[in-house]
């Protein structure tokens, strides 16, 4: 994570787990489409000037967390806290179970293309409300099966829509499947939902529990 100039923006933007998340989103970048799920179209300046508009409101670096090397590229802007960035190989094979036993529910999902280089973006979106619908089969293949090439974890607050207040929404961005090292052996590592956060763990595929029984199951 970049060191931030302003640690006051660090800290401010950690009041974001002090809520439990409403909605978490489960992104798949690098990918085709995943069957099942209908295209939608998304509008990135209303969504970057609304993010922009967001920081300010709360007196926040919109560009807090950008890499040194992204400086002469076009920057989105943020007002969330990122838990995890860059994270390599990770396993997600019991996250749809985690999200179940947490209350959430799969309330259906669709993709976009992204603005920045016209890829495909597959989105779940997991609720505590709403009514459940049954989890595309090829999303839940990926989940089970592939180890993540680069994952990023974004916690943020959002304002209600009748403007009483703020909810939390988390993000997931899970990018295009994990390639092993041919030069060093690497440790495995799963995501787990811990109350109000997030931990990476060591993966330990002979350990006798349920979740990752399942996972020892999982393909590399």
């Amino acid at each position: 994570m970049k060191q931030l100039k302003n640690p006051q923006d660090h800290q401010k933007r950690t009041t974001v787990f002090a809520k439990t998340p409403e909605t978490i989103l489960v992104k798949f970048y690098g990918i085709d489409p995943i069957s099942g799920l209908e295209l939608k179209k998304r509008r990135e300046e209303e969504i970057e000037q609304r993010h922009y508009q967001d920081a300010k409101s709360r007196d926040l670096d919109p560009k807090a967390y950008t890499r040194e090397s992204h400086a002469d590229a076009h920057i989105k802007p943020d007002s969330g806290f990122p838990k995890f960035q860059n994270e390599n190989g990770i396993r997600v094979g019991t996250l749809l179970q985690q999200l179940k036993d947490a209350g959430y529910l799969y309330t259906g999902g669709h993709y976009f293309y992204n603005g920045d280089n016209l890829k495909a973006v597959s989105v779940l979106n997991f609720s505590r409300t709403g009514e459940e619908q049954p989890i595309p089969e090829a999303a839940v293949k990926i989940l089970k099966e592939q180890r993540i090439g680069v994952m990023h974890l974004w916690c943020n607050l959002r304002d209600n829509t009748d403007g009483n207040g703020q909810y939390r929404l988390d993000t997931i961005n899970l990018n295009q499947p994990h390639i092993p090292s041919a030069k060093k052996p690497e440790k495995s590592r799963r995501l787990v939902i811990t109350g109000h956060t997030y931990e990476l763990v060591p993966y330990e595929p002979t350990a006798p529990t349920t979740a990752t029984t399942n996972e020892a199951t999982a393909a590399v």
